[in-house]
């Protein structure tokens, strides 16, 4: 019993959140929540609908619009156009099915995906630091790139949504006493980032490297959680049946990189100017003036919080924050090490 209670303790310290009372929070708070969604939703609703459709949507749509699903699996078996696991197509194919083929439809399961990224960040945020922080975090996305893959026929909206799920279901999941829906909806949301691209990938070898890190600390194996990253990671089972098809288009992809340090720095620097950069669209840059507001509520809060944390290590929460941000960093490699084609959104 001795031996073990200065790893629990410690687990317990660095495991739990250091935010501040949420109880104390006032009732605008919450009202600023819904008017940062109702924005997120207005300025999807905007691109959604105002903006023209290109090649890449349009290979998309080629796919979905077919009679029927066995058609789509057809078509991504053997000759696929747009190359992607089965996760957006399959949800685009719906879509046309319930709304017909035009540009809303296609876009409709993308803007999902960014409203609950939206969602699954604020949680976050808040869980570690609190409500005006994660108000503010959530607000920042609308002001960024990442805003366009909102209202693209692609899958790269929906991959960012489950991601952000992932990551909030791992926080619940090492942090509640009754972890089964924590573990359950970890390992769904890790299952359905593999439907949405190959490179999600690197989705659960980020949270395998969080598990040692966490397994070197408190000297106690996680089992649970690393049965449910395995369990969602079965995902890749379904790509055998289309990687063959797939493969055949990575000698001739138009863009590629090289082991060379300038090629792998720039290739760097695009993946995240291409989900970061600070947007010119009208929309966007009424969005950054509601944001100015917030920032002054929502870090405050934030450096208060960073400077009452109880320990003076970095959290699990905040070793997992670091660890999705240097995803791009792998992605990169990842390029390198399997195709050699690189395009900034795969990151």
């Amino acid at each position: 019993m001795t031996i073990d209670s200065e790893p629990q303790n410690e687990m317990c310290l660095l495991s739990l959140p250091h935010k501040t009372n949420d109880a104390a929070e006032p009732n605008w708070i919450r009202l600023l929540t819904v008017v940062v969604f109702a924005l997120a939703i207005l300025a999807i609703g905007i691109t959604l609908t105002c903006r023209l459709m290109w090649a890449d949507e349009f290979l998309s749509l080629y796919t979905a619009r077919v009679a029927s699903i066995g058609d789509l699996l057809h078509i991504q078996a053997n000759y696929p156009v747009a190359l992607d696991p089965l996760g957006y197509p399959l949800l685009a194919h719906i879509a046309i099915s319930l709304f017909g083929a035009n540009a809303i439809a296609m876009r409709l399961p993308s803007a999902i995906g960014f409203v609950l990224m939206m969602a699954c960040v604020c949680v976050s945020v808040r869980r570690v630091y609190s409500a005006r922080a994660g108000i503010l975090a959530m607000a920042m996305l609308l002001t960024t790139s990442s805003l366009y893959y909102a209202s693209e026929a692609r899958p790269y909206g929906l991959l960012l949504g489950f991601s952000a799920a992932v990551l909030t279901a791992w926080q619940a999941a090492i942090r509640q006493n009754n972890r089964i829906i924590p573990l359950l909806c970890l390992a769904g949301a890790i299952f359905a980032c593999l439907e949405c691209h190959y490179f999600a990938l690197l989705i659960p070898a980020a949270l395998v490297l969080l598990e040692c890190i966490r397994t070197a600390r408190y000297k106690k194996f996680d089992f649970p959680v690393i049965l449910a990253v395995l369990a969602g990671s079965t995902a890749v089972l379904t790509w055998l049946p289309f990687l063959h098809a797939a493969s055949q288009y990575r000698t001739h992809y138009y863009t590629r990189i090289s082991w060379r340090t300038l090629d792998i720095i720039h290739a760097i620097c695009q993946a995240y100017v291409s989900i970061l950069l600070i947007s010119k669209s009208n929309t966007q840059m009424l969005l950054i003036a509601v944001l100015v507001i917030l920032s002054a509520v929502g870090l405050r809060s934030a450096i208060r919080a960073w400077r009452d944390r109880p320990t003076n290590r970095l959290t699990d929460d905040e070793l997992a924050f670091i660890v999705f941000a240097a995803l791009p960093v792998g992605g990169v490699f990842l390029s390198l090490l399997t195709s050699g084609a690189f395009d900034p959104r795969h990151t």
